[in-house]
């Protein structure tokens, strides 16, 4: 009966030591779970930040293309103006050079007829 208590003694405290050790172990296993899952965890933040600031950087570049655009078309409005008022001054030069050619040559033409006149019909 001594045998048996001692065995039954030493076969709980084997028991109890298997419980501890396996407590133990499952403390540990749950503590590398937290420390993976933190990791993670920042891993996915820093790639969140990474992502907002790439896209921060393409909104910077296309709002910069954007308006390196409007100056470029800006640029070309005032240059196309510029060559339709330089267009408009050189037609309304040859207008009036034209002009003054045909009033001088009705000039002439009148002046030429009244010579006609003036001789056709001789003083008296």
């Amino acid at each position: 009966a001594e045998i048996a208590k001692q065995q039954a003694e030493q076969q709980a405290r084997e028991q109890e030591a298997a419980k501890h050790q396996a407590m133990e172990a499952a403390k540990h296993q749950a503590e590398i779970a937290k420390q993976q899952a933190e990791q993670q965890a920042r891993e996915q933040e820093a790639a969140k930040q990474q992502a907002a600031e790439a896209a921060k950087h393409q909104a910077e570049i296309a709002k910069q293309q954007a308006e390196q655009q409007a100056r470029e078309q800006e640029a070309a409005k005032q240059q196309a103006m510029e060559a339709a008022k330089h267009q408009a001054e050189i037609a309304k030069q040859q207008a009036e050079q034209q002009a003054r050619e045909q009033a001088a040559a009705k000039q002439k033409l009148q002046e030429l007829q009244q010579q006609q006149q003036n001789q056709g019909n001789p003083a008296p």
